[in-house]
């Protein structure tokens, strides 16, 4: 069964699970990042994983975008796996509301907990967190080749009061973001999200090395006179703010002087999200 595995990423994770889970499946890894001038989205796979993280309890922007551009992907084995630090809110839920007018049925889904990278958790092991979700990888894998189907991830039983929970705390997202994006009240929420860059600001220490430009998925970021200026087209994905190497860009949704990136992926890695 030939397989195409789609994945967004910003700070690691959902590359290294995609890419684990690419190497036990023999799939191709594609960016959705490198997709996103593409007006119509086809995969000549039999079956399709979608890998991503997931933003404000549920999915990115671009991940969005990117599922509503699909063409033709009926009768396709689709499955789904969220990272996350805390649950996967209802991203899924939304997922399904954009492929089932579509004709797509949205076979497995599966959560991935993961490092958090907005803020620190003291009392997790990051690195046994990435061993264990290794093997919890190698049993998704086992699962697409057998065409599992249904929802397989952890805490399913408490969907119902997850989303409720989403529900109740979307008044706080969308109050950060107005904060972030000092925009007004009304502001819809692409809008917020890509606005919160305004936030954003580098500090003396930065030397224009130019890398938060070239691991942004969104082309968000140019250098003038050596140093970042955003364009408003931001994801949220903490990206620049993580992978400068010398830590010189403040402000974002980040816990302050906390910085986190996948010790199992290399900036290179990232760069390359951006190319087929």
């Amino acid at each position: 069964m030939s397989t195409d595995i789609y994945y967004f990423t910003g700070t690691g994770n959902s590359l290294f699970a995609a890419r684990h889970l690419a190497s036990r499946l023999d799939a191709t890894l594609k960016p959705m990042a490198a997709d996103a001038g593409t007006a119509r989205i086809e995969s000549e796979a039999d079956a399709i994983g979608i890998v991503f993280p997931v933003y404000y309890g549920d999915l990115p922007v671009l991940v969005r975008k990117h599922l509503e551009r699909w063409g033709d992907m009926k009768g396709k084995y689709v499955f789904a796996i969220a990272t996350f630090g805390g649950a996967a809110g209802s991203s899924f839920q939304t997922m399904k509301g954009i492929l089932e007018p579509k004709g797509v049925h949205l076979s497995a889904t599966y959560g991935l907990h993961m490092p958090q990278n907005a803020f620190r958790k003291s009392w997790e092991d990051n690195d046994r967190l990435l061993d264990k979700a290794k093997g919890r990888l190698d049993r998704i894998a086992d699962d697409a080749r057998s065409g599992r189907t249904g929802i397989n991830y952890p805490m399913f039983f408490m969907k119902p009061i997850l989303i409720l929970l989403h529900e109740t705390f979307l008044p706080l997202y969308y109050k950060g973001l107005r904060k972030y994006s000092n925009a007004s009240l009304g502001t819809d929420y692409d809008t917020l999200v890509h606005h919160s860059d305004k936030s954003y600001a580098s500090m003396e220490v930065c030397n224009g090395c130019g890398i938060c430009a070239r691991v942004c998925p969104v082309d968000n970021i140019v250098l003038e006179e050596d140093r970042p200026v955003w364009l408003n087209r931001c994801e949220n994905c903490l990206a620049c703010y993580d992978w400068c190497p010398r830590s010189a860009i403040a402000g974002g949704i980040s816990q302050k002087n906390y910085h986190y990136r996948n010790s199992r992926v290399v900036v290179a890695d990232i760069f390359r999200q951006k190319s087929r």
